[in-house]
């Protein structure tokens, strides 16, 4: 990935955690003041809630840390994403215990760190599912793997990748 992509996902990684800060920042009064009917569905949102943050978060560092590796660290950057939200799922809920009216959860933990391997597995589905229906320029990461291992090459006759029915 070209460096302004590295830039973009880095940006993107801090920008959602300081927003997730933000949002463990607030007393829990201040989401009855916004929104009083919250109180009456709070335990139904709460988990979403969390399941949604921390997937963005997972999707936003992926991106950073696939950026960062070649095609070879692929597997190291899931996992490193992985541990990045994890660890930061920690952090967050630390960092909620000195928030008045606020606590610390080991469930919120469990959601957050469930959330990034939800993204691992959708990450493994996809880039398996579509690497030979897509084309290169809608799955880039699909691509770039099997380029990687040489499966995809360029076809000068055709103009473009060939798909699995065509052959070179």
């Amino acid at each position: 990935m070209t460096k302004i992509w590295r830039i973009i996902f880095l940006v993107a990684t801090l920008a959602w955690m300081g927003f997730i800060l933000y949002l463990s920042s607030q007393p829990s009064s201040f989401y009855e003041e916004v929104a009083p009917w919250m109180r009456r569905f709070h335990h139904l949102m709460e988990y979403p809630a969390h399941f949604f943050l921390y997937s963005l978060l997972f999707q936003f560092s992926r991106g950073l840390l696939f950026s960062l590796s070649g095609p070879q660290g692929r597997r190291k950057a899931l996992g490193g994403a992985v541990l990045l939200t994890s660890g930061f799922g920690i952090i967050d809920e630390l960092y909620q215990s000195t928030v008045p009216t606020r606590h610390c959860d080991p469930r919120d933990f469990l959601v957050d760190s469930l959330a990034a391997l939800t993204g691992v597995l959708l990450s493994w589905f996809f880039s398996h599912r579509f690497a030979g229906v897509l084309p290169a320029s809608l799955s880039p990461a699909a691509s770039s793997e099997l380029e990687a291992m040489g499966s995809i090459r360029e076809d000068p006759a055709l103009g473009h990748r060939p798909s699995s029915s065509e052959s070179i």
